[in-house]
């Protein structure tokens, strides 16, 4: 058995630590560590697991350095020949690494597997099976809400955070987490991912490995700043120039889409998407720069690589409570997407 690192970050979740630790640390995988990475916790959770959880070894950052930051810190401090990634707030089945592990043996051209992740709350939905990437940027959890059920394992076209799995052999080939230009910016996971598929590599679901999370999203106009202001960097940073001149319709679309959130849900919202632009536009020729980077790991054509987004939309029910109104803005943005979507497809052939 191939020995794995286990990372946790952790900022303030001393309230989770007990389950979530108790849970990783009962797993039938003979050959892992746990590695609990604190960003500069204020609650007592570095003295709580040290006390509590020897085996457990604490690494404690001098500041907050986000998701990305701390797992590219206890990366660098992991003995395992596998990276899983953990989120703290979790509870995992007890098979949980076990079936990360297979799925690696099962799927040889995969290079990262990721878990279901069900609600902690209601364990017979589903909280994520993978991420889907939209084409204009969007990120949405796979079947989110969905009952539970037989899902299959299949391929997706990103991991959850929450939990996935990745060789160190390919961490060293083509970097972890990418945060030179950010280190909070919600879109690590997705950017990996995108990293990943310029270099024709695949992501799989381990529909077998469950993980219990507890998953709360609330909207606020300094997230709302956060999401646009990533989808912006993740598109600029990855995509080349031609591939985003062809999406711009696309992309003009997603903007009637998103400004109209913004107007619905008032001033501070408005304000937080001119923030994004405005962070982007002093920020450019750093994007630039970190474009040329990601673009020397390409291997695919930007007709292979749009084979992997998604047109679809999904609009949340925390951004629109009427499902009338909500479903009816899916579906008739969903139907303009996949027009443009097979339009760009055919261009791109």
């Amino acid at each position: 058995m191939q020995p794995i690192s286990v990372i946790i970050v952790n900022f303030n979740g001393r309230e989770h630590l007990a389950e979530c630790l108790n849970s990783v640390l009962n797993q039938f995988y003979p050959n892992y560590e746990v590695i609990l990475v604190d960003n500069c916790s204020s609650d007592g959770s570095v003295q709580y697991v040290q006390k509590t959880f020897p085996k457990v070894r604490v690494i404690e950052n001098y500041a907050n350095l986000g998701y990305g930051g701390g797992n590219n810190v206890g990366y660098k401090n992991a003995h395992g020949e596998f990276i899983a990634v953990l989120n703290p707030d979790t509870v995992v089945a007890e098979n949980w690494l076990n079936e990360l592990a297979n799925a690696f043996l099962r799927k040889p051209d995969a290079k990262i597997v990721t878990s279901k992740i069900l609600l902690y709350d209601d364990q017979r939905r589903i909280n994520a099976c993978g991420n889907d990437i939209h084409f204009t940027g969007l990120v949405f959890s796979r079947r989110l809400g969905e009952k539970d059920g037989s899902i299959e394992e299949e391929y997706v076209t990103a991991p959850s955070g929450c939990s996935f799995m990745v060789s160190k052999e390919l961490i060293e080939e083509m970097g972890f987490f990418d945060t030179e230009l950010l280190q909070h910016w919600l879109f690590e996971d997705t950017d990996l991912a995108i990293r990943l598929q310029l270099r024709g590599y695949r992501c799989f679901l381990a529909s077998s490995s469950k993980v219990y999370h507890k998953f709360g999203l609330k909207m606020t106009p300094q997230r709302y700043f956060m999401l646009e202001r990533g989808r912006y960097l993740l598109l600029l940073k990855n995509l080349d120039q031609k591939f985003l001149i062809i999406l711009l319709p696309s992309l003009a679309l997603t903007e009637v889409l998103t400004w109209g959130f913004a107007i619905l849900k008032g001033r501070k919202y408005v304000m937080a998407k001119i923030a994004a632009y405005a962070w982007i536009k002093r920020n450019r020729l750093k994007i630039s720069m970190k474009r040329e980077t990601t673009q020397k790991l390409k291997r695919i054509s930007d007709g292979e690589l749009l084979k992997e987004f998604s047109y679809k939309i999904h609009v949340p029910k925390s951004w629109i409570n009427n499902e009338g109104l909500r479903k009816g803005i899916e579906k008739a943005f969903n139907l303009a997407y996949y027009v443009i979507y097979n339009i760009t497809s055919t261009i791109l052939a």
